[in-house]
């Protein structure tokens, strides 16, 4: 005699297991539309306050005006941060002195980078950009720094600004 072997029956779903569809997909809005609403929190208010008007200049640099003269000094390092804003003049890859902030005046330059051995196994490299206001010493053992016209910023090989130096 040959035992019938009963197909196997169709399991029902069992308490605390997903249901099949439909629900992921509410769930899913739902995240997204809490992530938003976080980020939008995070984020502040869209439209800065009744007559205010925001320009690029007053917050990439606070301590200057649009259009006043400033020194520029550019150094190139292997450190994110400079101590106690004392750079190394061999560090210095270029400089211009009286540069009006925030003109449309286009500058270049060329400079070949041998890098370190540091650098070659998987070292950093900063590029430290210094403003003064023109005529102002950017050397804090000098008598007549003032750290009020001095603004400084290193920024990693992405040009993410990395930490502030110098005032």
């Amino acid at each position: 005699m040959a035992d019938a072997v009963a197909p196997p029956a169709v399991a029902a779903p069992r308490a605390g297991q997903p249901a099949p569809s439909g629900s992921g997909v509410v769930g899913m809005v739902l995240r997204m539309v809490f992530m938003w609403w976080l980020m939008s929190w995070f984020k502040g208010a869209k439209n800065p306050q009744q007559g205010a008007k925001l320009d690029p200049v007053s917050y990439s640099f606070p301590k200057f005006n649009k259009g006043e003269l400033v020194d520029c000094y550019v150094f190139l390092t292997e450190t994110a941060s400079v101590r106690g804003g004392h750079y190394d003049l061999a560090d210095l890859i270029w400089s211009e002195t009286s540069v009006a902030l925030a003109a449309q005046d286009p500058r270049n330059i060329s400079y070949v980078y041998e890098p370190s051995k540091n650098v070659q196994n998987n070292g950093s490299l900063y590029l430290h950009a210094v403003l003064a206001k023109a005529g102002e010493t950017i050397n804090p053992a000098d008598p007549d720094y003032n750290e009020d016209l001095v603004f400084g910023r290193a920024f990693s090989k992405y040009f993410l600004a990395c930490s502030c130096v110098a005032g």
